[in-house]
């Protein structure tokens, strides 16, 4: 099972770090979602490595820190999605 910690700070951004993540098909992506209480927002794309782990970091969108109350990541096509709708992998 896949398994993940996200650290956030206001001053020093985004951190995600998981392992166990499986390797998509070429046409899917992993995107990482803050979650608001306006909704999700997309931070970006991840990819785990041959192994399985992710180590990432982001820069949060400034006016949306305040309001993060916690993060997901999901399986989307490649290019990404504007909302999540694909099938949640880890969530916060």
């Amino acid at each position: 099972a896949s398994t993940g910690q996200v650290f956030f700070s206001t001053a020093r951004g985004i951190a995600l770090s998981a392992s166990h993540m499986t390797r998509l098909g070429p046409n899917q992506t992993y995107q990482l979602w803050a979650t608001t209480n306006r909704g999700p927002v997309s931070l970006g794309f991840i990819e785990p490595d041959a192994q399985g782990p992710i180590d990432a970091a982001f820069d949060p969108p400034p006016e949306l820190a305040a309001n993060i109350i916690g993060f997901m990541v999901t399986i989307e096509p490649t290019g990404g999605s504007d909302k999540p709708w694909g099938p949640i992998a880890l969530t916060s």
